[in-house]
């Protein structure tokens, strides 16, 4: 996230406060965070457990699709 320097010299709440600004104003960053551990999770333990070999994941707008 932005402001590293800041975050990583800040006490407990200039790191909160700095959080939730990022957080604000950089959505994208934690959509590809959960996206990408969504992913992996689907990847290494759905898919294996259940014998899954095919499988979609779209997402349009604020709407998810899981299509197995």
């Amino acid at each position: 996230m932005p402001d590293y320097e800041a975050w990583a010299a800040g006490t407990n709440e200039q790191k909160m406060k700095i959080a939730a600004i990022n957080l604000k104003n950089n959505p994208h960053i934690a959509a590809y965070h959960f996206m990408n551990r969504f992913q992996s999770f689907m990847k290494d333990v759905i898919a294996k457990k259940f014998d899954i070999v095919d499988s979609v994941t779209t997402c349009t707008g604020r709407d998810w699709q899981c299509t197995i």
